[in-house]
């Protein structure tokens, strides 16, 4: 892409949008070049990360967190919607899901432990 508009001649007008598949379009004019749509690059994500805090009875783990990552479920399976991907809080080992809805988790080691998305927050048991 040229880097001066080719109706107005003015350089470093363009503005490119940040939607897939979207055409460059001149700030100054309004011209767009539909020649060449612009692809915006595709990245990989890990999903946002956050760390969950422990809700249970069980006064041990009173302040433990684990880290749970929330990405695409299709990723996961073809049901699609959201899906968590969980580490262990016992070993360092990534849990697989047991029961989808009801958010249970174990690891290889028969670790099991339960997400919970209660107003908006996540906590485990």
């Amino acid at each position: 892409m040229t880097s001066s508009c080719p109706k107005c001649n003015r350089n470093n007008g363009w503005d490119v949008r940040d939607y897939d598949d979207q055409f460059p379009i001149c700030v100054y004019c309004g011209y767009q070049d539909y020649a060449k749509p612009y692809k915006r690059p595709k990245y990989e994500s890990d999903g946002v990360s956050y760390q969950v805090p422990y809700t249970g009875v069980a006064p041990a783990y009173q302040g433990k967190q684990i880290t749970v990552r929330v990405i695409s479920a299709s990723l996961q399976n073809s049901k699609g919607g959201i899906g968590y991907v969980v580490d262990c809080p016992f070993c360092t080992e990534v849990m697989q899901e047991k029961l989808r809805w009801l958010l249970k988790y174990e690891c290889s080691n028969k670790h099991i432990i339960r997400v919970l998305d209660e107003d908006g927050s996540l906590t485990w048991k």
